[in-house]
């Protein structure tokens, strides 16, 4: 059972909502690597500006490097699918997984998808367990989502419903909607 990817692309800050890109090019240009990322996301999106990948990329490059670990997860999402760059596994793996150690639950939950559908590394479902329980604990929804259904398949854990049903119930919880959905399907399941 394949798991899947969620970017922190389509999930600005409120508190940049009503931001203007002059106000976040200008922190940018500061250093302030969190506008950055928010502004590689507006350009990504082309929200409220002119949708320009390459500029976006070019941020979220400026503001990993800064330390701005959901930047990292961005642009590992870039070479992931491919968009306006070559895809390549190895560099999202180094981008997820420097986001994971900085303690990005988003980067940790994107590496466990690595580490379970053997994407560009040796599939191996115990490490990607691992990688979603700590992304789920950091409050990723689709992390706990995603261990939920290493739990209802048995995929690098004993398989237990009543483990998944928790984990989809917990993404239900955080507003993911694949947790609301798998939860009420496995719910039907036990219940029968």
């Amino acid at each position: 059972m394949q798991t899947i990817f969620l970017s922190s692309v389509f999930i600005l800050p409120l508190s940049s909502a009503g931001q203007p890109i002059s106000e976040l090019e200008k922190e940018c240009n500061l250093k302030k690597y969190s506008s950055c990322g928010i502004l590689g996301s507006r350009y990504y999106l082309g929200e409220v500006v002119r949708q320009d990948k390459t500029k976006a990329i070019s941020l979220y490059l400026k503001s990993c490097d800064g330390g701005y670990l959901p930047g990292c997860n961005d642009l590992g999402l870039v070479y992931i699918k491919g968009n306006n760059v070559g895809q390549d596994y190895v560099k999202a793996h180094e981008l997820f997984q420097k986001a994971c150690n900085g303690g990005d639950a988003w980067g940790c939950g994107n590496l466990g998808t690595m580490y379970d559908n053997g994407f560009g590394v040796r599939e191996d479902n115990f490490k990607a367990v691992e990688l979603f329980q700590k992304s789920c604990k950091g409050g990723y929804p689709l992390g706990c989502s995603n261990l939920g259904t290493m739990f209802q398949y048995g995929e690098g854990v004993r398989k237990d419903n009543s483990k998944a049903l928790e984990f989809y119930g917990k993404a239900c919880d955080l507003k993911e909607a694949e947790g609301c959905v798998n939860y009420t399907n496995l719910k039907n399941q036990v219940v029968r």
